[in-house]
């Protein structure tokens, strides 16, 4: 399945490849393997580490949960403020998860710091991109929701993402139990 960022106005961002694992009541499932081939324009690169995201149902956010490998300052939670994911059928097995990249983002380190960046893009695309009044509404409030549910270590940020990652690590792949709701 491919995974396609865009930022406001349908400008090309991040796209790649990943692997539909399953669905729970947090989101949709998605695991990307170490070396996996990240590209927006101007810059592109192999991920050093396995991961897993989950793209919320009907909130604006994507998030990834990063393997450790064995730097603290690394982002172990990393999630995009975005409007809400829409998935589509690109061929006759293939499927596409696409949203906007509404720039602010919640991470959390491997060291357990907590926070929001890239405050300063969004209040900059606000005005050059022209976002309306109630996707500005939405992206705040989407990135004060998901803050606190981090830093309260709510789901899916508490074990389900750790799960979700430990089983694709494993090789537990759709169709060996991946797919199975974790809670």
């Amino acid at each position: 399945m491919h995974v396609r960022y865009t930022k406001w106005g349908d400008r090309p961002h991040w796209a790649y490849d990943n692997v539909l694992l399953g669905v729970d009541d947090h989101g949709t499932w998605t695991g990307g393997a170490a070396g996996t081939h990240l590209s927006r324009p101007g810059f592109s690169f192999h991920a050093q580490t396995t991961s897993v995201m989950c793209f919320a149902h009907s909130t604006g956010y994507a998030a990834t949960f990063w393997s450790d490998f064995g730097v603290s300052a690394a982002a172990a939670v990393y999630v995009d403020v975005t409007t809400v994911p829409a998935w589509s059928a690109v061929g006759p097995d293939a499927l596409e998860v696409t949203m906007v990249d509404l720039d602010l983002d919640v991470i959390r380190l491997f060291d357990s710091t907590l926070f929001v960046d890239d405050e300063d893009e969004f209040a900059e695309h606000q005005v050059s991109f022209g976002y309306p009044a109630e996707v500005v509404a939405a992206a705040r409030a989407d990135c004060e929701a998901v803050y606190r549910a981090l830093e309260g270590q709510q789901e899916p940020f508490g074990r389900v993402g750790r799960q979700w990652l430990d089983r694709f690590s494993r090789g537990s792949l759709p169709g060996s139990g991946a797919g199975d709701e974790l809670g």
